[in-house]
């Protein structure tokens, strides 16, 4: 099979070749049959609480998000299901006339606004307009109401399904505290968290007592600055991670105790972990800095779920970044933590060299 290639960030990238069914159409580049399927991270995690990944089990908002700044009347609900790995979706006003009397738009699959999938969609109040290519699944429906040229539109994660059986699934109901859907990496979608607007994911999951249950936090993110400390995923006051300065330049451990923290490089890619057992073998690695480990982070439990993006309690210390998969489960071995960052840079992953591990 041909490797999956990695200059025109497929799916999305702009020469990607239309009038026919990627990844499995008979055109693919070199007579080669596509890329490999998406690998499902809960078979690399024996007996986890939960994994969640941004290419597997997504579900987009009903309702596209306005940027700020825009004055529009007009709303965009969006229905159906994506055929393909999602991808976001902005849509952007060509005009200032009313929807439905001659308002125009432009919708966008590359996570950028750059080369528009559709252009010159002209809406009619109430009406649903099928999206094509890399939306395909999908369906926009514009109120009849005013726009304004250059107002855009995004689509949000209302949640990512747990992909082990246990059901854990990471959801936010509330539409304005929903993270964006961007671009990643290896026409993979992104989750894109900004600490302003208090976005985040609740889950059912309530972390145990880690002298009783040793577990593991393993999430892979790109970190941004939020002004002051910042949950990457826990519970504040019991088992987080987080960046107690909001550079997003650190991961730290806590649950109960301030323990080991790792360096980050805001806005590169990479694998943050961090083992919780209430002794000196916790530790935290984020991804290619040293070890840190030497240090108990506590043995606190309240009883509070756990939240991606946010630390418990409804968005607690809200960070900013952009998720690609995370999961939590019982502590793994060092072997075994080695292949998972393996496969997050395979061609069924990430692509070769996308995280840093």
């Amino acid at each position: 099979m041909l490797s999956w290639p990695t200059a025109t960030n497929w799916p999305t990238g702009v020469n990607w070749p239309t009038g026919v069914n990627w990844p499995t159409g008979v055109n693919w580049p070199g007579g080669g049959s596509g890329p490999p399927p998406p690998i499902n991270f809960a078979d690399l995690f024996p007996s986890t609480f939960a994994v969640w990944q941004s290419d597997r089990g997504l579900s987009y908002g009903s309702l596209l998000r306005p940027n700020a700044g825009n004055a529009a009347a007009t709303t965009i609900a969006v229905s159906g299901a994506i055929v393909g790995v999602p991808v976001p979706i902005w849509v952007v006003a060509t005009n200032s006339l009313a929807v439905g009397a001659g308002a125009t738009f432009d919708v966008y699959y590359d996570g950028l606004g750059v080369t528009p999938a559709m252009a010159g969609l002209t809406p009619t109040g109430g009406a649903t307009i099928a999206l094509t290519g890399a939306g395909a699944g999908l369906g926009l429906t514009w109120t009849a109401a005013n726009s304004v040229a250059g107002n855009a539109w995004k689509a949000t994660c209302a949640g990512l399904l747990d992909q082990s059986a246990n059901g854990k699934n990471a959801t936010q109901a509330a539409s304005t505290r929903q993270p964006f859907i961007d671009a990643g990496p290896n026409g993979k979608p992104s989750i894109s968290f900004v600490t302003s607007l208090v976005t985040y994911f609740a889950t059912p999951i309530v972390q145990p007592a880690p002298a009783t249950t040793p577990f593991t936090m393993y999430i892979v993110i790109a970190t941004g600055a939020s002004g002051g400390q910042q949950n990457y995923m826990g519970v504040n006051g019991s088992s987080t991670i987080y960046d107690p300065a909001g550079a997003g330049a650190i991961v730290q451990q806590y649950c109960g105790s301030v323990a080991n923290s790792s360096p980050l490089t805001p806005g590169l890619l990479s694998r943050v972990l961090a083992d919780f057992s209430a002794s000196v073998t916790d530790r935290t690695k984020a991804g290619a800095s040293a070890l840190a480990t030497g240090a108990s982070a506590g043995n606190m439990t309240n009883g509070t779920t756990l939240e991606i993006g946010a630390g418990g309690a409804g968005g607690t210390l809200p960070a900013t970044m952009k998720l690609l998969m995370a999961a939590v489960g019982p502590r793994l071995t060092d072997a075994q933590y080695q292949a998972i960052d393996a496969a997050l840079n395979s061609p069924g992953g990430y692509g070769p060299g996308a995280i840093a591990v």
